[in-house]
């Protein structure tokens, strides 16, 4: 028999990652796998031992004491593992595979913070990395070499209880991950992973006191591989506020400016113009709007599309997911808009192409989620 030891009146909200934190070292070298309820709701978990001896002792600790931040005592016994519920399918190992296999950006999400003062939860968290960094002096040590502390560069919340952190090197996002997920705060458990850091870059352009109210417009057919100081070099004369341009040697690129510097781009260049033997053409990008009307852009390809277009819905997307990142999805297909809600967009194309997309896009993976796409029961953009 498996040797289980159930654990009862837990804080609420207690999930694998943070159980398991509470364990010292030497009982964590004896812990196969910890299972509670998606979410840790019901303030129970089920922890499996690799021995009886392991888990008679465990259960002798805990029964009784405090466990974590809270007062409450926490009730432990053994079970056997017959008495594991099926739908308790939030695990440590789950939580140990994702904290490991990160994808590489700088920028980390935090969910499951205070929905009430979640800034200010945040300043709390890392209040000690920022402080670290501040009063850091280098200087090499004979042993271990240089060290380099986290930097922290932005901090932003999307939406309540949802966190932005962006550090300077990716390494840097990684170990802030390993360091605070599992984190129990406030009546919630922690987690964090790393995210495009278009999710940050986005909050950053549109809310930036320095930048107002941004305007994105889409340039089309630039040089594979210009730089920001290259686009900005194609528009001297205007103030460009920021340039972003996706990875991959694409031909477009993505460029911000206030709404008269965007009239003033869209007035002269829209219906393009010759630089350096290349055709650049500019279009308004959905998420802004030119005074008085104009096209939307279309990152997929230079021209707006004429004709008939259909609206696809695409589920299953991450909670804050960039704008920029679904276009960028939907490259080499003429879309005409882009609008998202939560957890899923409508995407207007061609209807010609509507075939071909659900039959390349469905079942892409966005980050850790895997989209869906399919007509929209709207159809028509």
């Amino acid at each position: 028999m498996t040797p289980v030891v159930y654990l009862d009146r837990l804080p609420i909200n207690s999930e694998p990652s943070f159980i398991h934190t509470v364990f010292d070292d030497d009982e964590k070298a004896g812990i196969k796998e910890i299972h509670t309820f998606p979410g840790g709701r019901g303030a129970c978990a089920w922890v499996v031992f690799d021995s009886q001896e392991n888990a008679e002792n465990a259960a002798a600790r805990y029964d009784g004491r405090q466990f974590g931040p809270v007062s409450q005592k926490t009730h432990a016994s053994l079970k056997p593992e017959s008495l594991i519920p099926t739908s308790a399918t939030n695990t440590l190992t789950k939580f140990l595979h994702d904290r490991d296999n990160q994808i590489e950006s700088r920028t980390v999400r935090i969910t499951h913070l205070p929905e009430n003062h979640t800034l200010r939860s945040m300043n709390a968290l890392f209040g000690p990395m920022m402080e670290a960094f501040d009063c850091h002096e280098p200087e090499e040590d004979p042993y271990f070499g240089s060290y380099e502390p986290n930097e922290i560069l932005h901090m932003k919340s999307p939406q309540p209880g949802v966190g932005l952190v962006q550090l300077a090197k990716p390494s840097m996002a990684v170990k802030v991950v390993r360091e605070f997920a599992g984190t129990y705060l406030k009546n919630g458990t922690l987690d964090l992973r790393c995210v495009p850091d278009e999710e940050m870059e986005d909050l950053l352009v549109d809310t930036g006191p320095a930048h107002g109210k941004a305007i994105q417009l889409f340039v089309g057919g630039i040089k594979p591989g210009s730089s920001k100081a290259d686009i900005q070099n194609i528009f001297t004369g205007y103030k460009v506020l920021d340039v972003r341009i996706p990875g991959g040697g694409k031909s477009f690129c993505f460029m911000f400016a206030r709404q008269k510097d965007a009239d003033a781009i869209l007035a002269k260049y829209e219906k393009g113009f010759n630089f350096e033997g290349r055709t650049i053409r500019v279009n308004l990008a959905d998420k802004g709007k030119k005074k008085g009307g104009g096209n939307p852009s279309t990152p997929g390809s230079p021209s707006t599309p004429r004709g008939s277009t259909t609206d696809l819905k695409v589920n299953n997307l991450p909670y804050g997911v960039a704008e920029s990142t679904i276009r960028m999805l939907f490259q080499g297909f003429n879309v005409s808009k882009v609008v998202i809600r939560h957890g899923f967009a409508f995407v207007g194309i061609a209807s010609n192409e509507v075939e071909r997309a659900i039959q390349e896009l469905n079942d892409k993976p966005i980050g850790e989620m895997n989209i869906s796409v399919k007509v929209s029961e709207r159809r028509k953009g």
